[in-house]
């Protein structure tokens, strides 16, 4: 009755209801008992905006016999989770997929799916991905979107594992929220000329707005793609001058060296063959080749003789090529 008459929730009022409703659900699942019906006929509202979630008629615990496990639908169509729809077993991620579609209602004011039969509906639920409701109502906060989605993914996995943490997640948001709202108050006292001239910048944090601080988030991106593309090119480069001047090199001096390197190799003297190596690099410093084999023979060797160095420099090489990704996707984060 709120949402037709009223029209879509503001963010304030929303919290007061969608936070009971989690309290409340919360309180049934950690008993072991889901709803498996919750919808906005089912959330009675009083004068003083208390919440009672009430006809737990279809719920069941989740120890004991469940109607879906017989392949029995029940449930309302337009609120029903993908794997009820299915009639497979639930439990509490249920619940939060059918309140996910009460706060697309509440806050867009019409159902994510609609089609002409309960059949319909209930493929579009299991198939169908929900349009952003940030395109039905353009002025929705991005974290609201963001938490809707979550709440109403395919697959239980995507979902929040409890109502709590969703809850959890809106208080933290909206929280945030505000406090950006503030930050921007005193700026715009100070420059009350301005606000006549122009709108003022609305700054919202970049990890909830996809289409503001998400530019700036993919062009870094999309240099740090370029950085590796240069480095994948570079090593392409390298490998392909090593075959080339290995094909090109005198083979009289040069495949001589090989041979009697290899010869210590196939004994698994890697040391020699090692040996070997560093003497025709004396020889010819300029031959390309023989640092590389050089080098592949001394891994060779420590592999066999020394495993245990090998191992650790192996990974102080590669916390060396991590720890500079781990440090620009915290920056990117910031």
């Amino acid at each position: 009755q709120m949402i037709r008459r009223d029209g879509p929730f503001e963010v304030d009022l929303a919290y007061t209801v969608i936070s009971q409703v989690c309290l409340g659900l919360d309180a049934a699942h950690r008993v072991g008992v889901i709803h498996r019906d919750v919808k906005p006929q089912n959330i009675l509202i009083t004068e003083n905006y208390g919440v009672k979630i009430v006809d737990l008629g279809l719920a069941r615990h989740l120890g004991g016999s469940s109607v879906s496990q017989t392949g029995i639908i029940m449930g309302t169509p337009d609120y029903m989770s993908p794997e009820q729809a299915r009639g497979k077993s639930l439990d509490a991620r249920s619940d939060i997929y059918s309140l996910g579609v009460v706060m697309y209602e509440m806050f867009t004011g019409k159902l994510p799916f609609t089609g002409e039969s309960s059949v319909a509906i209930l493929l579009a639920h299991m198939r169908q991905p929900p349009e952003s409701p940030m395109r039905v109502r353009p002025d929705l906060p991005p974290w609201v979107s963001y938490m809707i989605l979550k709440a109403m993914a395919k697959k239980p996995s995507g979902r929040y594992t409890k109502t709590t943490e969703l809850l959890g997640y809106f208080e933290k948001s909206m929280a945030e929220s505000k406090m950006a709202e503030a930050d921007e108050k005193p700026e715009l006292a100070e420059k009350p000329e301005k606000q006549e001239a122009q709108e003022p910048e609305v700054k919202v944090p970049h990890e909830y707005c996809p289409s503001a601080g998400g530019q700036t988030h993919s062009r870094r991106k999309l240099r740090l793609l370029s950085m590796a593309l240069v480095a994948f090119i570079a090593i392409l480069t390298i490998i392909a001058i090593v075959v080339v001047r290995t094909q090109l090199e005198s083979p009289a001096q040069i495949q001589a060296i090989i041979s009697d390197a290899k010869e210590f190799e196939r004994q698994q003297d890697f040391e020699k063959a090692f040996e070997v190596y560093i003497k025709g690099i004396k020889e010819l410093p300029v031959s390309i080749s023989l640092y590389f084999r050089a080098g592949l023979a001394y891994v060779q060797y420590l592999s066999h003789e020394h495993p245990v160095p090998l191992v650790i420099s192996l990974i102080v090489i590669l916390i060396s090529l991590i720890a500079p990704l781990f440090l620009i996707q915290q920056r990117l984060r910031r």
